[in-house]
């Protein structure tokens, strides 16, 4: 900008223009895109960011700017985003602003100024994000969006949580996010470096780092503000001194021009340009300094207290020096340097009077600030406390934390609540007359810490909490606290979780019936279902249950019939039976608006066709889940759990694909508890087996870090097996004989059968290789089968113990008998034909390729038929290559040139495949197609095989797309046509 505020042409940064016209015009074609634009102080990305906009509003975009907010030490919750959304109410009509807020517009009015007044109640932080990203899909739908974001090295965590929550879910959507920061202003524990180090590895971001001008780039900028070609010793001086710093380069013009001389820093620059300002404007700027980067017109004038028309004057000079600019209701520093610079050289006494100014302003009218509640609480508690008037802090950092957690930014709220907690004692006056006592305010604390993804912070709170509890206070608080510190301690992995929760039951009395008392039971079930202690969850959600039922809490006795729903199999109920809880816990959970219970309604519920062997309807499940949620608020844990389950999944059913998305998106969305090691677990499984070893040891070192020297049962098991796994793909046998113990010591008691047979399968092989290693010694193999001996007892001890073993670990019992068999001496193919067969019908290509590959091994080694070894083998290899297994397909590979078997060399088949086979289907899906040929309703079929409609509508979507065709008579046709139905019945 010239002398008289007029806008200096932009010159430079063409490369980085194109670039990002390029990304907005990808994303009119419905390509979402981010960028991220680093450089230090003054370097240009204002400006370039002020040209995108520009650039992008001429292309028919709709443009959305907001800045993030520093005040104090702290920033306003969301700000950024608020700001930029805040101009919907002005740029839409009436009816389209209704259209794009929907029947949201009470919640969505906590990140939309101008919507109304703000829903009371406190929502999930989850909740918030998806709500934001359903409104940014629906006004992507009308034309592109850009929304651009200043300053996110000031960001609050809750914003590079929501940030980081866009770039991963926009996915279709003509969504761009533009967003600058200084990178000079980063170091390794920035919560903004950690997030563009996660997102370097997405496809979709973009980082632009801006450099300083060259000689050519500075004399065009030199020239735009002169009119004329600058002189060689001018541009000689400004390069020297700015060092191509374009900030820097036009105040050091500007303090030539002024007659002055060259101040030695940008600091004396920037206050030069300040200082030769009237003293009523100076004024101004100084009251707007500690305002922030941005100030409201109407809070500037309150606190300056100036006659309207010399606020007015004062103001005109500021932006005609090029020190203010207008902004939406008010005004803004030109560049934040300015404002930091203004604040900097306030006396002490003079910033904590304006901070008191301020405050006092905003308390008397607290809609003068133009935020969101939460905003102006913040605010409010920062001038407080900068003003050094400790009394009138404290309540307003309460307040202010409140506030935060009822907008879902949690980790403001716990940082107002931590600093109230540090004024606490020395205010006992002020501390009686607030709405909390020290507990309830270490309470608010600690669940903020947990919802803010930090459960560690929260345990210790949490416990502070508890120390603090009033010993007049009723078992039922206490009980309530202690249940509150379980879920804690089991959200960050601690292993007494259990005895906590047992200690919360306990403090609560049985009688009257309470929701409180149906709560802690429920969770407890929930705790212990997690613990593989099926049959002690089951009898506690049975007794939350009654209780809630007892007591009228219809929100308990929802989560009762979730937690029913999960366990009655494993005490002898069926399918639908537990199928018919998780129906009981969903219509609680629709009633309610329980997000977190409708989650547990699509992980439960698949987890138990999951044991039922009915694999294919337990993914559809989880999907159709995950899709149902989608922008009812699923909180960030629940959802990573789901995608990592429905990356197991598809793991188990071939789709190796999907599972990487699937666990790239757990990982994505996981926070720092339970889900994240969840997540870890469930990549580290898919990368063995593709053969990404230092991959997958990463993420099982991480896992170990993380839950110490005593794992919870949980996560102790499947490390022991998932680290056999890698020891022995690294060929170290004995390795994963140590692991594999270990992990038979935390499942003692264990009730859940996929805790147990993974350990079996995978230490059954690890003896089987030490017993057939070529250096073994005759005592090695004889230690091996001992072993072996002892695996195979612990085997049938599960089988017995079972009254209908699932299918999984029938066909993994097979598996297990094939690798004893290996192990004395004795490779039996029939037994590896019966694994791969069972393994088939789970759909698990994986396993069943491993199968395959034995049983062409034993049939060599047993001079068996060539022609069915070969059969065998290239069945292995060529599912091994189909999902990009590149360990197995080696080994596959290896056996083929030894046996001088050709894999490529494809013998005449002896009988033409079963058409089912042909097409695909299952067993269960061929039953369901021979009874929708015959014309049955999808009830009609489901009493007939003794399912629920809803697993026969998933069987008939999978059928219609296995067959290529669109209806039911059509399938009938096809299947008749194929002969896959016999004789036509009559």
């Amino acid at each position: 900008m010239d002398g008289s505020g007029r806008r200096a042409p932009f010159v430079g940064r063409a490369d980085e223009l194109g670039r990002l016209d390029q990304v907005v015009a990808a994303v009119a074609g419905g390509q979402p895109r981010a960028v991220l634009i680093g450089g230090e102080a003054g370097v240009g990305k204002t400006r370039l960011l002020a040209e995108v906009q520009a650039r992008a509003t001429a292309a028919g975009a709709l443009v959305l700017a907001g800045g993030c907010i520093p005040v104090g030490d702290g920033a306003l919750p969301f700000a950024c985003f608020s700001q930029a959304l805040r101009r919907l109410p002005r740029v839409l009509d009436s009816d389209a602003l209704g259209e794009v807020v929907g029947p949201w517009r009470s919640e969505l009015a906590r990140l939309v100024p101008g919507l109304g007044e703000p829903a009371g109640a406190e929502q999930s932080q989850a909740r918030l994000f998806e709500l934001l990203l359903g409104l940014l899909e629906r006004l992507a739908a009308r034309s592109p969006v850009v929304l651009a974001l200043e300053d996110l090295h000031w960001a609050d965590q809750s914003t590079i949580d929501l940030l980081r929550f866009l770039v991963a879910a926009l996915r279709d959507d003509a969504v761009a996010l533009v967003g600058t920061y200084r990178s000079d202003e980063l170091d390794r524990r920035h919560p903004l470096w950690l997030l563009l180090v996660e997102l370097g590895r997405d496809p979709a971001v973009e980082r632009l780092e801006l450099a300083r001008f060259g000689r050519e780039d500075l004399a065009e900028l030199l020239a735009g503000t002169l009119d004329a070609p600058p002189p060689a010793p001018l541009l000689a001086r400004v390069l020297e001194r700015s060092d191509g710093n374009p900030l820097f380069a036009e105040e050091l013009l500007a303090a030539e021009q002024r007659g002055g001389g060259l101040p030695g820093t940008l600091q004396e620059l920037l206050l030069a340009r300040i200082e030769a300002l009237p003293t009523a404007t100076q004024q101004v700027v100084r009251v707007a300094s500690v305002a922030g980067r941005q100030v409201h017109h109407q809070l500037l004038a309150a606190a300056c207290g100036l006659p309207e028309p010399d606020l007015l004057a004062a103001l005109r000079e500021a932006v005609a020096r090029q020190v203010l600019v207008p902004a939406e209701d008010g005004y803004a520093f030109r560049h934040a340097l300015l404002q930091e610079a203004a604040y900097a050289d306030l006396l002490p006494g003079e910033r904590s009077q304006l901070h008191r100014t301020l405050a006092t302003v905003l308390a008397a009218e607290p809609g003068l600030g133009g935020g969101t509640p939460a905003e102006t609480a913040a605010e409010l508690a920062t001038h407080w406390y900068h003003s050094h008037d400790l009394a009138r802090a404290l309540p307003a950092l309460v307040d202010a934390g409140l506030a935060a957690a009822r907008a879902a930014a949690f980790a403001e709220a716990q940082r107002h609540f931590e600093r109230a907690l540090d004024l606490w004692d020395q205010l006992p006056e002020v501390t009686a007359t607030l709405p909390l006592d020290h507990a309830g305010l270490l309470e608010q604390a600690a669940k903020a810490a947990d919802l803010a993804g930090t459960p560690q912070r929260a345990v210790a709170l949490a416990r502070r909490a508890l120390d603090h509890l009033d010993p007049a206070a009723g078992p039922v608080r206490r009980g309530v606290l202690t249940a509150a510190l379980a879920r804690y301690l089991f959200t960050s992995g601690e292993s007494d979780a259990l005895d906590v929760f047992q200690q919360a039951e306990q403090l609560i009395p049985t009688e009257p019936p309470s929701a409180e008392r149906a709560w802690v039971l429920a969770r407890q079930a929930q705790a212990l279902r997690l613990a593989s202690r099926l049959r002690d969850a089951h009898a506690r959600a049975d007794e939350a249950l009654g209780v809630a039922t007892r007591a009228g809490a219809v929100r308990e006795a929802g989560w009762a019939h979730s937690f029913l729903a999960a366990t009655l199999t494993a005490v002898g109920g069926d399918v639908e039976q537990a199928l018919a809880h998780a129906d009981a816990a969903r219509r609680v959970a629709d009633e309610t608006g329980d997000v977190e219970l409708l989650a547990m309604t699509v992980v439960f519920p698949s987890q138990v066709l999951d044991a039922a062997g009915r694999v294919e309807e337990a993914l559809a499940w989880v999907v159709d889940g995950l899709a149902a949620l989608r922008g009812r608020g699923l909180d960030r844990h629940a959802r990573a759990f789901l995608c990592g389950y429905a990356s197991d999944l598809s793991f188990r059913l071939g789709r190796w694909a999907d599972a990487e998305q699937y666990s790239q998106e757990a990982l994505d969305t996981a926070g720092q508890g339970v889900s994240r090691l969840h997540a870890l677990l469930w990549r580290a499984e898919l990368e063995l087996g593709t053969g990404e070893e230092d991959a997958a040891a990463g993420r099982l070192e991480e896992v170990r870090r993380r839950v110490g020297t005593q794992p919870p049962e949980q996560f102790a098991v499947r490390l022991a097996e998932l680290g056999g796994q890698l020891a022995l793909a690294q060929g170290r046998p004995a390795d994963a004989r140590s692991a594999v113990a270990e992990g038979l010591v935390q499942v003692e008691g264990v009730e859940e059968e996929a805790e147990v047979r993974g350990l079996l399968a995978v230490g059954m092989r690890a003896e089987a290789d030490l017993a057939t290693a070529p250096a073994r010694t005759s005592a090695e193999a004889e230690a091996a089968r001992r072993r072996g001996a002892e695996l195979l007892a612990l085997l049938d001890r599960l089988l017995r113990g079972s009254d209908r073993p699932e299918p999984s670990t029938l066909a993994c019992a097979a598996l297990v008998r094939a690798e004893h068999a290996r192990l004395e001496g004795r490779p039996d193919p029939a037994r590896w034909e019966d694994a791969a067969t069972r393994y088939d019908d789970l759909g698990d290509g994986y396993a069943a390729a491993y199968a395959r590959w034995r049983q062409a091994e034993a049939l060599l080694a047993a001079r068996g038929s060539r022609q069915a070894a070969a059969r065998a083998l290239r069945a292995a290899h060529d599912a091994a290559a189909r999902l990009g297994a590149g360990p197995l397909a080696r080994e596959t590979e290896l056996l083929s040139k030894r046996a001088r078997i050709d894999l490529a060399e494809q013998e005449a088949p002896a009988k033409a495949p079963a058409p089912a086979n042909r097409f695909g289907l299952t067993a269960r899906e061929h039953e369901v197609l021979v009874l929708l040929a015959e014309g049955r309703t999808n009830p009609q079929i489901a009493g007939a095989l003794f399912i629920s409609p809803k697993t026969v509508g998933i069987h008939v979507s999978n059928i219609l797309a296995k067959l290529g065709v669109t209806g039911r008579v059509e399938a009938a046709t096809v299947a008749q046509r194929a002969g896959m139905l016999g004789p036509p019945t009559t």
